[in-house]
């Protein structure tokens, strides 16, 4: 009961990892939870609360450790990585956004959310890029790259490869 108010009730933006071991168990059990989803599988509630139980240990993990509190304009800046428009900006139009130099806005950036502002860019880039593949056939995956602020394909192909293990080409066969 504590625990749940002290989620409930958290007053800024609650961020960890996962390691690669976490992150590929919680993505079978999810295939799997999926498949349930759709044969109305009776173990549903157990696959469910597995996914929810190392979701909570890995966030009462980075709560333990977590030394310092995020800072106001990072918290509000986060959300604004999720909107296609603003990821097509660059790392130096962003920091410039947030009113701080470039070394700095990358300095504290990586301080607090534990990767690089460039590899959290890319990363919601391609993910971003996921949804419009899945979503719209009529766009071709130049376009996505352009649109998601990828200078040339071949970058944006290879961060997509490095994030899902596949290529957009292969992924777009795949979520028909």
């Amino acid at each position: 009961n504590q625990l749940y108010d002290e989620i409930v009730n958290y007053d800024s933006p609650i961020f960890f990892s996962f390691s690669n071991d976490i992150f590929s168990f919680l993505f079978n059990q999810s295939l799997i939870l999926k498949e349930m989803l759709v044969s109305k599988n009776k173990f549903f509630e157990t696959v469910y609360t597995s996914i929810i139980t190392t979701i909570l240990a890995q966030w009462i993990r980075a709560s333990v450790s977590q030394k310092t509190v995020v800072p106001q304009w990072l918290t509000e800046l986060l959300p604004k990585f999720n909107n296609v428009n603003f990821v097509q900006n660059n790392i130096t139009q962003i920091a410039r956004e947030t009113g701080f130099s470039l070394p700095y806005f990358s300095t504290q950036f990586k301080k607090h959310v534990g990767i690089s502002a460039i590899e959290y860019l890319n990363k919601k880039r391609v993910h971003l890029a996921k949804d419009l593949l899945a979503r719209d056939s009529n766009l071709r995956i130049l376009d996505i790259s352009c649109m998601l602020g990828f200078e040339n394909p071949s970058t944006f192909s290879k961060h997509f490869i490095q994030e899902f293990k596949q290529t957009p080409k292969e992924y777009r066969k795949t979520s028909k």
